[in-house]
């Protein structure tokens, strides 16, 4: 069964310790609560998840620089989004640049999100070019969302062709498995968790669409000016370009004779790390190749939840004998 979670837990502490970062005495100078608001999108953020979701506990661990406790409150979107606005809170998260508004600014990337047409695993579309798709099949969408402006236009350019009858990505899900519509534009890794919490069929992405980055969208008022600054600043420092020599992914997937934890080894462009974690922190591994632009990540991501089936697993991450990522980098 497919699944792209992006749980971040501890290649996010090799990455962020491989960061620039302030100086030691300005971190211990810095002690503060940051609270924001967010929504249940799991895996990104969700209520019932460990840390509060993958991206949260990334959120987390970039804050934590400076010894702040990131403190979150869930609510549905638009009361989270009201409630952001109250003098106390940073901001509410995550959101879409374009989901940034009025007495709000962005605070740059903390993780990229992905949208994607996807469809289920067994189904026999193809999809070569993207307009042809929206012209010649009905495609289903979560009638809520703002989506980002390079999405809007195909909304407008085809409106005939889009199903806005979900009213949230496991209504989507569920709508997509029962054949309403043959296409659905979700996230994959959101999409792909759902369909493994919720025993459906596996789905797969039927054509990648484009890479838009999660933010917070940070109350701009004179009290949280201090706080604005701070975040862009770590969140920066967290985005610096890798150094020189990157490796490549790789992956070699085996049973596990502890049932108890997982081994993971990561090779990446920062130094080789390995970790005893529990199973769900495999799909770390699946998230950090996706983002960076492993081109072989979907065979690595399969021969991975093969061997783990979600389950444990000791998963030895290296290189491939020919480089897959990076290409032209």
């Amino acid at each position: 069964m497919n699944l792209r979670t992006w749980l971040y837990i501890p290649l996010i502490l090799a990455v962020t310790a491989s960061s620039p970062v302030l100086a030691a005495g300005e971190r211990a100078a810095v002690q503060r609560a940051l609270k924001i608001t967010a929504l249940d999108w799991e895996p990104y953020t969700g209520s019932s998840m460990v840390h509060g979701g993958n991206a949260i506990q990334h959120l987390r661990t970039i804050l934590g620089q400076c010894n702040i406790d990131l403190q979150v409150e869930f609510y549905p979107w638009r009361r989270a989004q009201q409630i952001a606005h109250q003098p106390g809170y940073l901001g509410f998260f995550p959101a879409w640049p374009i989901e940034v508004g009025d007495g709000f600014v962005s605070s740059g990337e903390v993780t990229p999100s992905h949208l994607a047409l996807m469809t289920m695993a067994d189904s026999d579309v193809q999809v070569d070019e993207i307009d042809e798709a929206f012209a010649s099949h009905r495609i289903g969408i979560v009638k809520s969302y703002i989506y980002p402006e390079r999405f809007q236009s195909l909304l407008q350019r085809f409106p005939d062709s889009i199903d806005r009858g979900a009213s949230s990505e496991l209504s989507l899900l569920k709508m997509l498995s029962m054949g309403r519509f043959h296409l659905a534009v979700s996230d994959p890794t959101v999409m792909e968790y759902l369909a493994i919490r919720h025993g459906i069929d596996d789905v797969r992405v039927a054509r990648m669409l484009f890479e838009e980055p999660l933010v917070i969208a940070m109350r701009d008022e004179p009290d949280n000016q201090e706080n604005i600054v701070l975040v862009r600043r770590l969140l920066q420092a967290q985005t610096a370009t890798p150094p020189e020599g990157r490796s490549v992914f790789g992956c070699s997937v085996s049973r596990s004779r502890n049932e108890s934890s997982t081994v993971v080894r990561v090779g990446a462009f920062w130094p080789e790390l390995s970790l005893r974690i529990n199973c769900n922190t495999l799909f770390n591994i699946i998230h950090i190749m996706r983002s960076y632009g492993c081109e072989r990540y979907q065979c690595c991501r399969r021969r991975i939840l093969q061997a783990s089936n979600l389950g444990n697993a000791a998963v030895s991450l290296g290189k491939f004998e020919k480089p897959v990522c990076f290409h032209g980098s």
